[in-house]
């Protein structure tokens, strides 16, 4: 991993965060999102976090299921959890990061 001239290793930069709200009645929600296939190859991460308030947020613990995927592109999945906190989750972001 590349340092600093101050020796630390460079802050991952989150690049984008978008956040929608759910709008399912469906007995098992999951959100949908689309990345990169080579996302780890251009060192990005895709955290998808959940809320029901949009002011504190849960990293999902769900490896994301890939519906498609063209060899640039995949739509990937990842269920909504059955409670955050104590009451179902009603939104859901991704945040998107690239590491040094």
């Amino acid at each position: 991993m590349p340092t600093s001239r101050s020796g630390a290793a460079p802050t991952p930069k989150v690049i984008q965060t978008f956040a929608a709200r759910l709008r399912s009645l469906a007995v098992h929600p999951t959100s949908v999102l689309w990345r990169r296939e080579d996302f780890s190859t251009a060192r990005l991460t895709y955290a998808v976090q959940f809320s029901v308030n949009l002011t504190a947020w849960q990293d999902s613990t769900d490896t994301p299921t890939v519906l498609a995927d063209d060899g640039v592109n995949q739509i990937v999945s990842v269920p909504y959890p059955p409670q955050v906190g104590a009451q179902q989750a009603k939104f859901f972001r991704i945040q998107v990061t690239l590491a040094p």
